[in-house]
């Protein structure tokens, strides 16, 4: 009937299994850490930063020029002065100030569900732009950088 062995696999596998060499464990990966650069700023970032630094001179001086040129096309004489920090901050308080008590006028008669008349909803519109425009000055103001202003 065919071939016949005596030999046990199961075992002579498990021996074999045993004094088996390990596998290399292949590749590990590099230490970053010790690497000669590691923690330095790459030059590149340098070159992008004073890149964005010129591009945003140039659109400070065009913004400037442009400001100029609609100053002195309206009113010749008139020129743009930089706003001083303490001025500044006088307006965001008073304008926050303005701002509490459109709101608190706003926050009265937002409770009214039944807007009958026309004069109701104007007004509610009216108080909605108003906060609009308050808010988006302070955000103005607050932004870094300066705020010029016509003399």
């Amino acid at each position: 009937m065919g071939i016949q062995t005596a030999k046990n696999f199961i075992t002579a596998n498990a021996v074999e299994a045993i004094l088996q060499v390990p596998q290399g464990l292949g590749e590990t990966e590099p230490d970053y850490l010790a690497k000669a650069d590691y923690g330095k700023v790459p030059e590149y970032l340098g070159q992008v930063k004073e890149e964005i630094r010129r591009e945003n001179d140039m659109i400070d001086a065009y913004v400037m020029e442009m400001g100029r040129a609609q100053g002195a096309v309206e009113e010749p004489g008139e020129e743009l002065i930089e706003m001083s920090a303490a001025e500044r901050s006088e307006l965001v308080r008073a304008l926050k100030r303005k701002w509490d008590a459109v709101n608190a006028k706003y926050q009265k008669m937002a409770h009214t569900v039944k807007l009958d008349t026309v004069g109701k909803v104007k007004r509610k519109e009216g108080m909605e732009k108003e906060l609009v425009q308050i808010e988006a000055d302070i955000e103005r103001l607050e932004r870094p950088g300066p705020v010029y202003v016509s003399s």
